[in-house]
């Protein structure tokens, strides 16, 4: 048997979050398999439009506080954490740093390492030469 959902909030006065200690799994707060910002939400405002999801809007990922999630349409969710995701990176997985003349926005708008683009152009073009 799980201890209750209370069991796992903790508030915290001085930024206004509640944070969750309990069970999280791909950095998704969770209690008995169901987001926890849900169960929050639907608890204490009520029920979720379909195509909805709650996001967190204080960026601390183990935060559960209806004053700090937003409702936005599940692909905004998903769009807005791979964005996050990718300006948070301070080295490609080369280690080459994301830094000024080596950092290239590609075509989705994506950051990439101009050091290893270019690796990866001469080696294409190496490979692609016609004989």
């Amino acid at each position: 048997m799980h201890p209750p959902l209370d069991d796992h909030l903790h508030f915290i006065s001085d930024c206004g979050c509640v944070v969750w200690s309990g069970f999280i799994a791909s950095g998704i707060p969770k209690y008995n398999g169901k987001p926890v910002r849900r169960i929050m939400y639907e608890k204490l405002i009520g029920e979720i439009p379909d195509g909805l999801e709650t996001r967190n809007t204080c960026g601390n990922p183990s935060c559960v506080s209806v004053d700090h999630m937003e409702l936005v349409p599940r692909r905004y969710v998903s769009v807005a954490n791979r964005v996050r995701n990718t300006m948070q990176k301070t080295h490609c997985k080369h280690g080459h740093e994301l830094i000024g003349d080596n950092v290239i926005i590609n075509k989705r708008g994506q950051r990439q390492c101009r050091a290893c683009n270019v690796r990866m152009t001469q080696e294409w073009r190496k490979r692609n030469r016609k004989s």
